[in-house]
């Protein structure tokens, strides 16, 4: 459903929020705008409840409050005695919100006791990496058997709204070739959606505005925020990413920290975060539940063939651009079998981070002017991709640290054996077999495993007979048991 477009002036959408803020207390209306306001902060003061702070300042604000917007907020009208003053001092609070990010011509709509879930980077973006896919995979289920509202935030990302019917097909329809596409509508053409308990599920890793509305939430309110655990891989790995990667990543724990649960995508992300909530106890606070939820291994929407005629030579590797995913040791392991005469040809499918895509991108011309065969694919659809896993000899997947590892199932989900990492989620993914582990900081040990895994001819059909015997968890299975794990239905 098409978003509410409430074409509202600034005052008809504040006195909208204004009244539905009012019913929602049980307080009379009143003649004067004055009047309206007096009641509803007289009302707060009287039950000044984390809930009834923080729908006031949405009221007037357009906007969610920070933790600390709250705080002043509760300090400012516990401090004034009088109708008037209480007033004066809540506007002083809101003033500076709702200039800088208050939404003034939209109303907002009450979502009390459901189930809101944040779709925000799937619904505006055609990514299509291993989280969007987790997202994608998984809301489309829910929905199809859940009551669940999908939302995104508003352009400066300081409010919850609804989708627009593009954004739905966005999430839902990532496949359908009869999606409705375009641009994102205009800012003001969607109504605020605030919830009011019930809970919020955060599918992505969100943006650090929306981290500290979304922690004020879990901390100031009746509202439940539950998350989808991916990793902790800004910290752990911090000296290969840049420096904003884990100051962003610093307000996601702010989030972590109060919410009351996070669903990890495997056993080892779960004990990252449980880490976590064991140092957060010092602080008397109790952190979330946490639970681990391990991905299928099936590649979402494509079919393959049952028996692919395998590139002899073709070790693909899918996964981002940058140095935590340990590419540039196998463009050197490519050159080195290509010196020994072992045919090898290395696809790397994926995008490119910013910080490091141009040396990454002169290694592997570097490379190719000495002679090795390695191809950067940025362009690969599921459809090639999934091609690519049935027909690649080797998936390599030498990751330094991963929540999961996605590429791992799905190339085994092809019949493809898999080289990866011999710690972490990747050890854990691999133990059910079809894989060959390796520390991946040694180049050495990549090097061989690969030649023998391109070379011995038995050894490598044993691999392909674990690959095709492991048991088989579907998309369907993950999603039930995720929304299982945040609390079922509501």
């Amino acid at each position: 459903m098409m978003p509410r477009r409430s074409g509202s002036t600034g005052h008809e959408a504040f006195d909208q929020r204004i009244g539905l803020a009012l019913r929602r207390l049980g307080v009379d209306d009143a003649p004067s705008r004055l009047a309206r306001l007096r009641g509803l902060v007289d009302a707060v003061a009287a039950q000044p409840t984390g809930d009834n702070l923080w729908l006031l300042f949405v009221s007037l604000s357009g906007a969610f409050p920070e933790s600390d917007d709250v705080i002043a907020l509760r300090r400012a009208i516990e401090l004034a005695v009088v109708s008037d003053a209480r007033v004066d001092a809540t506007l002083a609070v809101v003033h500076d919100a709702a200039i800088e990010r208050g939404s003034w011509d939209r109303p907002m709509r009450l979502v009390p006791g459901g189930t809101l879930v944040e779709v925000d980077f799937c619904a505006k973006h055609e990514h299509n990496s291993g989280i969007q896919r987790v997202v994608r995979e998984t809301v489309m289920r829910w929905e199809g058997s859940h009551e669940i509202e999908l939302v995104a935030w508003v352009v400066h990302g300081s409010a919850l709204r609804g989708l627009y019917d593009h954004e739905r097909d966005r999430v839902l329809k990532w496949g359908s070739s009869d999606r409705e596409r375009g641009e994102i509508a205009s800012p003001h053409t969607a109504d605020l959606v605030v919830p009011v308990g019930g809970r919020i599920i955060v599918t992505e890793v969100p943006s650090v505005a929306s981290c500290r509305w979304l922690a004020a939430i879990a901390e100031h309110t009746s509202t439940e925020v539950h998350l989808i655990g991916y990793d902790t891989i800004p910290l752990g790995s911090a000296d290969h990413l840049p420096a904003l990667e884990s100051e962003r990543f610093a307000r996601y724990l702010e989030l972590v920290k109060y919410a009351t649960s996070v669903v990890t995508i495997s056993d080892a992300a779960g004990e990252e975060f449980r880490g976590f909530v064991d140092a957060v106890r010092v602080q008397d606070v109790s952190g979330p539940r946490v639970e681990a939820v391990v991905l299928p291994g099936e590649f979402p929407g494509t079919s393959h063939r049952d028996n692919p005629v395998r590139q002899s030579g073709l070790v693909l590797c899918v996964g981002s651009h940058e140095g935590r995913k340990n590419q540039r040791a196998l463009v050197f392991a490519a050159e080195r079998l290509t010196r020994e005469g072992i045919p090898i040809s290395l696809h790397l499918v994926g995008r490119g981070s910013a910080s490091f895509i141009g040396a990454f991108d002169a290694d592997v011309a570097a490379a190719r002017s000495r002679g090795v065969d390695v191809r950067v694919r940025r362009d690969v659809g599921d459809a090639e991709l999934a091609e690519l896993y049935s027909t690649a000899r080797v998936v390599a997947f030498p990751s330094l640290q991963e929540g999961f590892g996605l590429p791992i199932v799905e190339a085994l989900a092809h019949g493809t054996p898999v080289l990866t990492s011999s710690y972490g989620s990747m050890a854990e993914v691999a133990s059910a077999g079809g894989c060959v582990v390796v520390d991946p900081r040694d180049d050495e040990a990549i090097v061989a495993a690969l030649r023998s895994m391109l070379t011995d001819e038995q050894a490598y059909e044993r691999l392909r007979a674990e690959a095709r015997a492991r048991p088989h968890r579907s998309w369907n299975d993950y999603a039930e048991q995720t929304w299982d794990a945040f609390g079922g239905a509501r």
